[in-house]
């Protein structure tokens, strides 16, 4: 079973995505989704249309209630319930046929003796034309993330931009960022590198990226992911709105200086965060070992690890891990 989270604000994609995601899929009767619905009222008429509601958690948030994207898929994972695959995707999504045969192939795979792999990386895009959902993003190449030139860490806060390049791979590349847009992992990720629900925006891909290293996931890129990224949205009413955001008691700027101050405490400040915090199978040592990104001592060495030669099957991946469990 694949449990699917999907946390969606005022998005008319929504159900476009869900219907897509579960057509599309080689064995739709394996998946269930949970769904944060935020908006102005329930769509439980969407819900029922769907003819699969019996897969479908579904919790209605009204958007004045939400306090951000961190929040609600802190909510989306507490509706997962053991299935053997994690898969979070943003409600603006669109996919490849039999993409779940392709995710759980990637898991299945020897490139790295880890059974704890993460696949994820920045989805490419897609844009309806003539009515129709379209790949606009030119490539078929693998989707990489590396630190944005010039990037440095900040002293009052760790908070750093990345972006997208491409790489010619038949292989998955070790990563050391995420695109939380696309993730598929093991199912007892949700139980291990849970959502802070403090943390805003800005800030969570990093946050998820080296806790799930620090608890032992082996971040990959895959060579194609079969999810693809609605992003011209520029006329949709996001979190931070004035529509929405008058109407609350706390103002989405007052949460993004919690979240910056709650990055600051994990990655700077060593605070205990509890369930919140770093895993204790490897080390920021070890992160700053593997990708150059040093928290400890606020440093750059080197943005990215090296890419697999092209052309050529690469070794097993080698991260450190601090015990066998």
């Amino acid at each position: 079973m694949i449990f699917i989270s999907i946390a969606s604000y005022r998005d008319p994609l929504l159900w476009f995505t869900v219907n897509d995601c579960y057509k599309k899929a080689k064995n739709p009767d394996k998946l269930v989704f949970g769904i944060v619905d935020q908006g102005s009222h329930p769509q439980y008429r969407h819900l029922e249309k769907t003819g699969f509601a019996n897969q479908i958690r579904y919790v209605f948030i009204n958007a004045v209630d939400a306090r951000g994207a961190c929040w609600a898929r802190h909510l989306a994972q507490s509706l997962y319930q053991d299935e053997q695959y994690f898969l979070q995707i943003d409600s603006h999504s669109w996919f490849d046929k039999d993409w779940d045969d392709l995710c759980i192939g990637l898991m299945e795979s020897n490139f790295t003796p880890n059974p704890k792999k993460m696949y994820s990386c920045y989805a490419r895009g897609f844009e309806f034309i003539d009515g129709k959902p379209t790949d606009t993003s030119g490539t078929k190449d693998l989707i990489y993330q590396r630190l944005k030139p010039g990037e440095s860490l900040k002293e009052s806060d760790p908070l750093l931009t990345f972006e997208s390049d491409i790489l010619q791979s038949e292989y998955p590349v070790p990563a050391c960022h995420i695109g939380a847009g696309f993730i598929f992992t093991v199912g007892q990720f949700c139980r291990e590198v849970i959502y802070d629900p403090v943390l805003y925006f800005n800030g969570e891909e990093q946050n998820i990226a080296v806790r799930a290293f620090t608890h032992g996931y082996d971040v990959l890129h895959p060579p194609l992911a079969p999810v693809y990224h609605f992003y011209n949205r520029a006329k949709e009413r996001r979190h931070w709105a004035e529509e929405d955001d008058e109407m609350r008691t706390v103002r989405w700027w007052d949460m993004v200086k919690r979240s910056n101050q709650r990055m600051a405490d994990l990655f700077y400040h060593k605070k205990d965060l509890g369930i919140f915090g770093f895993g204790k199978r490897r080390t920021l040592r070890d992160y700053a070992t593997f990708c150059g990104i040093d928290y400890e001592n606020r440093v750059i060495v080197q943005s990215n690890p090296p890419p697999p030669p092209q052309g050529s099957a690469p070794a097993p991946v080698s991260t450190p891990v601090l015990d066998s469990q």
